[in-house]
């Protein structure tokens, strides 16, 4: 789910019903939901009160070019 569309759940409910409507999608066998470009916490939990379970946020790890995905994640005791 796009930054543009986290940032503003909690003035519209027009971009509530599109998260609602994402994350129904990402209920389907096969797909993930991930929200990207969360940038404070309020944002976060209100994503996470939303059911989003995935997320890109800025405090945990800045977006890293995919050839050093592997070395992050065995850094953080993940892979």
């Amino acid at each position: 789910m796009a930054k543009v569309v986290a940032e503003e759940t909690e003035s519209s409910d027009e971009k509530r019903r599109l998260v609602a409507a994402i994350l129904q999608l990402g209920g389907t066998p096969g797909f993930e939901t991930v929200a990207k470009g969360i940038d404070s916490e309020s944002q976060r939990n209100r994503l996470r009160a939303l059911g989003f379970r995935h997320g890109q946020w800025y405090p945990y790890t800045h977006p890293i070019p995919a050839h050093e995905l592997h070395s992050a994640l065995e850094r953080a005791h993940v892979a």
